[in-house]
């Protein structure tokens, strides 16, 4: 008889599947869209052990992705070829040296992580215009051109072991104590757990989560934006993950994905490039009023009615003989 535990780790399993054998299907151009949606499909998985286990509704995500995502640029944009084509003999481009303008890059790095005003660090991270012309990823001589299938893999591999690790994780005995927390805090503390530690514990986990999506994204996009800092950008995740289910894993991250795909779809549609924002938020009301677990609460009701539907097996019945038939023979 086929447990809960079971059917969720087949739906873990079927969907690394799908993600596996996307290349054997798809061209190079598509390929690197998906690799960005499954990058979003991470920042699902962050926001949901935030605010689905840990109970804490983290609007500054974005904070993490980008810092990330300009960690990695940087990187790459000093291994460009054409990095001195920026109107000035030195090694590193002009908007890059720390002492370009009055201010200690400690500060700058503040505004950078407190503020999310990018745009403010002029010195550090070109402003407005972001991160361009970047060099390619490149391990032990392996160049990672954002079109080619080793790039997709990395990117899929990745989620699928973020995937793996966060579901285990919540599993654990911290992430029962967690969701317990989740549920009751005061609960929690009488029992003499220490919550804020737990909750900030999970809290670094999603912000790591984050800022590994952001390299990744850098990766495939080759490009770094202040606007991945944007409120609405980080606001957009919670979306995400309420659409797919705070309280799903896989949920979240299948949601993340399926709302870009949808935004895409629709933005490049005739007559809907303008109404595609108006498009998404109606998902979003429908999904809140008719399915307020999300996708991944329908997929449990729905496991769980499989399960409890499932035949029982019949306990082994214990024959005893008659003593008295016994007697007579």
């Amino acid at each position: 008889m086929l447990s809960k535990r079971r059917i969720e780790w087949a739906m873990y399993a079927l969907f690394v599947v799908a993600i596996m054998v996307a290349p054997l299907i798809m061209e190079s151009f598509w390929l690197n869209r998906v690799a960005k949606y499954l990058v979003y499909g991470m920042l699902g998985v962050a926001v949901a052990l935030s605010w689905g286990y840990a109970g804490i509704l983290n609007l500054g995500q974005g904070l993490f992705f980008g810092a990330g995502a300009y960690m990695l640029a940087m990187s790459l944009k000093l291994a460009r070829p054409t990095r001195l084509q920026q109107g000035s003999d030195k090694p590193v481009p002009d908007f890059m040296l720390w002492n370009a303008e009055p201010g200690a890059p400690t500060e700058l790095a503040l505004v950078l992580l407190v503020r999310l005003v990018v745009i403010d660090a002029q010195p550090v991270t070109n402003g407005f215009n972001g991160l361009t012309d970047l060099g390619w990823f490149n391990v032990l001589g392996l160049e990672f051109d954002p079109y080619i299938v080793p790039t997709y893999y990395l990117v899929a591999v990745s989620l699928s072991l973020v995937l793996v690790g966060a579901r285990l994780l919540v599993d654990t005995r911290a992430g029962i104590i967690l969701q317990a927390v989740r549920d009751d805090q005061n609960r929690a503390r009488y029992l003499g757990f220490d919550v804020p530690a737990y909750q900030t514990f999970f809290f670094a986990v999603s912000a790591a989560i984050a800022g590994f999506a952001g390299m990744l994204y850098v990766v495939v996009s080759e490009f770094a934006s202040p606007t991945f800092m944007d409120l609405t950008f980080s606001i957009t995740m919670v979306v995400w993950a309420a659409v797919g289910g705070r309280s799903s894993i896989l949920g979240a991250c299948i949601g993340a994905i399926l709302i870009n795909v949808i935004s895409a779809t629709v933005s490049e549609t005739e007559g809907f490039a303008e109404a595609w924002k108006a498009v998404i938020g109606l998902i979003f009301v429908l999904v809140v009023l008719y399915l307020p677990r999300g996708l991944g609460g329908l997929a449990h009701d729905l496991v769980d009615r499989f399960v409890t539907r499932q035949p029982k097996e019949a306990a082994p019945v214990l024959r005893v003989s008659d003593p008295s038939s016994q007697l007579a023979e």
